[in-house]
């Protein structure tokens, strides 16, 4: 009896304890969530409310970093540059974080890095990786340099076909006469020559061609374009502006997406040697495009064209074909009584009438590709220029060094002449 009263008392007093500990975390547990609210809101009330950012997944690492770039310069005076413009998307969604925690947060996520400066803040891959996962590419001195030209020529098709141009003559290679007379309503001959077959795969210029036809007034040359680019690496110009419309995301926050308008040319050589000749592997896109501001959207006009073709050294393509069209509202009649307001009488329907004149417009591009010495060979070239010069200077030096010997000399005889 007294055992089992000694086993009830342990009991008893266990009892409290269990009760005591069951109450201690019931508590602690809320605890814990309320120190995770009181330390997000400590880093919100940290922060101030222009500091505040939210981002969705899909937006382009390159337009964060911009939305980032103006924050940090109005909070630090700092701006976040991204020398490689990436458009993958952040592929995390941030909710109102302040905007260095989100930074942070897109760096880790997608494999970069910063380094903080004075003025800016540097992004780059992490070391060993590049922009697209891969290992980074190293430059090295044997690499090929390509010099990329184009010529951007607009003409007017009324005249191509009065004169008869026929953009196959110009690109074939098995002709050996290339002759435009013109139509019949055309008495002046525009452009004529008899060229060898192996004459016209080496001396004959697209490029020239279309300058030749400008000075007749056939069409316009809008842009002459000219890069040198790396072999395996990318190159682009662009000859125009941006634009912007403003958007949305999906936490409310207004956004600039930009578009890119104007003459564009992005190139891609790869410079592929075999047996000791070198021809060039060539992935083109050009683009010739402009903004149409629309009361319910704005419109991008866009002529634009890409290939991939196999050049010689100094070779030339052509893209032909892009054609558009142009409408143009003229009124016609009577010079001043056809302009008059429509209450005069209706004399300006009696002396004018209005009147459509569609253009239509052929965009041609004509694209070479030239291959830049080797590095070695220029550097070779600059040693045997500088050898030159100092050989020309002490030949000079020696000449100089004679003259004054003999100037010398001759003074001397003069001198025992005359005593």
């Amino acid at each position: 009896m007294n055992g089992d009263h000694d086993m009830n008392i342990a009991r008893a007093q266990r009892l409290p304890i269990f009760i005591l500990c069951a109450l201690t975390l019931t508590v602690a547990a809320p605890s814990a969530r309320a120190a995770d609210d009181r330390e997000i809101g400590r880093l919100a009330r940290g922060a101030s409310a222009d500091e505040i950012v939210s981002l969705g997944r899909d937006m382009p690492i390159r337009r964060a970093m911009e939305v980032l770039s103006a924050i940090a310069k109005e909070s630090e005076g700092k701006v976040i540059i991204d020398l490689d413009k990436r458009g993958d998307p952040i592929g995390i969604d941030i909710v109102n974080v302040p905007w260095h925690k989100a930074f942070e947060m897109i760096l880790r996520s997608n494999a970069l890095s910063y380094k903080e400066f004075k003025d800016h803040y540097l992004v780059s891959a992490v070391d060993g990786v590049a922009g697209d996962g891969g290992l980074a590419d190293m430059v090295t001195a044997d690499q090929r340099e390509v010099v990329i030209s184009a010529t951007f020529f607009e003409a007017d098709r009324k005249q191509i076909k009065e004169i008869g141009i026929d953009w196959s003559a110009l690109l074939g290679s098995s002709s050996d006469q290339i002759e435009f007379l013109g139509a019949t309503n055309v008495t002046d001959d525009v452009f004529k020559a008899k060229l060898e077959e192996t004459e016209l795969a080496s001396n004959f210029s697209l490029s020239g061609t279309l300058k030749a036809f400008e000075s007749e007034n056939i069409g316009e040359i809008i842009a002459s374009p000219r890069i040198t680019v790396l072999t395996g690496r990318r190159g682009r110009v662009q000859v125009g502006t941006d634009f912007s419309i403003k958007t949305r995301d999906f936490a409310g926050n207004v956004i600039d997406n930009f578009f890119s308008t104007g003459t564009i040319l992005t190139v891609s050589p790869e410079v592929i040697e075999v047996e000791g000749m070198s021809f060039i592997h060539l992935l083109i896109e050009a683009e010739r495009s402009s903004a149409i501001p629309d009361a319910v959207s704005t419109q991008i006009k866009k002529d634009q064209a890409s290939t991939e073709v196999f050049l010689l050294d100094g070779e030339e393509t052509v893209l032909a074909g892009l054609f558009s069209t142009e409408e143009l509202h003229v009124r016609k009649g009577i010079p001043f009584l056809r302009n008059l307001p429509s209450w005069m009488l209706g004399l300006r329907y009696l002396t004018g009438y209005d009147r459509v004149e569609v253009t239509e417009k052929e965009l041609v591009i004509v694209i070479g590709a030239e291959l830049v010495p080797r590095l070695d060979e220029r550097l070779q070239d600059k040693v045997e220029q500088a050898r030159g010069h100092r050989v020309r200077a002490a030949r000079d030096a020696l000449d100089q060094i004679q003259y004054d010997v003999r100037s010398a000399l001759d003074a001397k005889e003069a001198s025992n002449e005359l005593q």
